[in-house]
């Protein structure tokens, strides 16, 4: 159990404290890892984790403007309360050239919670879509470490490789914050703040 915590709210990149110790909860979870090599001398692994993490504020409540209840919340999702965590980092080559190289990463994670601007905290209970993404990249070697190469200016380098990298191969709009908009009678909306979509790199690696 953890006592006399500082409740939190996650705005985008902002964080702001409540500013009491007046919280109570508790986090318990498992976290796995399994690595080897599918292929001598290239590792793979695979990692899932499983949390949960809640609070209790002590002396929230809220009054029921339908019946006149009041209405003592309890344990609320902490802003890092992410349930379950998957990622997979795979690592293949041609058989029998290791110089040419392939890597896949696959990440899924359970959505967030969140809650409106300015609101009591019991309210961030809301969750965002859960988090994927898939990237893939390949790799070739130019020109390997101590080793001469057929073209004869590749020798005046140490070594020379090559990559191509698609980043969030899917496509996948992830969101990772909100914009909080209201209308004229008050009631607010939120529009999702999306991260990177696909993305192409190329990078060329060269050691004099």
């Amino acid at each position: 159990d953890l006592q006399n915590l500082i409740p939190y709210k996650v705005d985008n990149v902002r964080i702001q404290y409540l500013a009491e110790n007046n919280s109570n909860g508790y986090a318990t979870g498992v976290d796995l890892k399994i690595n080897g090599e599918f292929v001598t001398g290239v590792e793979s692994w695979a990692s899932l984790s499983v949390m949960q993490t809640m609070e209790d504020i002590e002396d929230d409540f809220y009054i029921n403007e339908e019946t006149g209840e009041t209405i003592y919340p309890g344990f609320i999702p902490r802003p890092t309360d992410q349930r379950v965590n998957f990622s997979l980092f795979f690592q293949d080559y041609l058989p029998g050239n290791p110089n040419y190289k392939m890597h896949l990463s696959m990440m899924y994670g359970t959505g967030l919670s969140f809650g409106p601007p300015n609101s009591d905290k019991h309210q961030d209970i809301l969750r965002m879509p859960d988090y994927r993404r898939v990237d893939i990249g390949f790799s070739a070697v130019i020109k390997a470490e101590d080793k001469k190469s057929k073209v004869n200016l590749l020798n005046k380098l140490n070594s020379m490789w090559i990559s191509v990298e698609v980043f969030n191969l899917l496509d996948i709009d992830n969101t990772v914050s909100y914009l909080w908009v209201a209308d004229v009678s008050g009631r607010q909306y939120a529009v999702p703040n999306y991260l990177t979509p696909r993305q192409l790199n190329f990078k060329l690696i060269v050691s004099l």
